[in-house]
């Protein structure tokens, strides 16, 4: 009986030391340049849905973008902006962004979804790290700085 007990005991203490000792999961570092961005939003009135990307190809950066911004006292304008090509400096804010928040922080542990509710408002978060693609879940300011400076890219190159 005693031989039990003291198992039990030391299985209860392993068990605390590992738990608090390394056996959390580290969070995700990526360590090479992003490749590609995005973010959209869908909702049951188009004023509020957007779709944002930029992304590298051949040593150059584009951008695209469809939205609704306010035209001030005019009400609203609907902006199609595809494939623009912005320059390294705007491109290197997405990374600039990544350090200050950390993106891949944000990456979804599970994409399970249980239910789908067909009128919900869903946003989509995307990053590409030279290949490996993370689908982020966030909605706080780190989704806000991003969503802003596409809106400043979107607001220079709106023609």
């Amino acid at each position: 009986m005693k031989l039990v007990v003291k198992n039990i005991i030391i299985m209860c203490l392993l068990s605390v030391v590992f738990s608090l000792f390394g056996c959390s999961p580290q969070p995700a570092k990526i360590v090479s340049k992003i490749s590609s961005i995005s973010i959209t939003q869908n909702h049951m009135n188009r004023a509020y849905c957007y779709a944002f990307s930029a992304y590298e190809d051949n040593d150059k950066y584009f951008f695209n973008a469809w939205c609704v911004l306010k035209d001030g006292e005019n009400g609203s304008k609907e902006v199609d902006i595809q494939n623009i090509e912005i320059t390294e400096a705007e491109f290197s804010e997405f990374a600039r962004l990544n350090e200050k928040y950390g993106f891949a922080d944000y990456a979804k542990r599970n994409n399970n979804k249980k239910y789908n509710i067909s009128d919900k408002t869903t946003n989509s978060f995307k990053v590409c790290f030279s290949g490996e693609t993370l689908t982020l879940e966030t909605d706080n300011e780190c989704y806000d700085a991003v969503y802003d400076y596409f809106i400043t890219l979107t607001t220079k190159y709106l023609v």
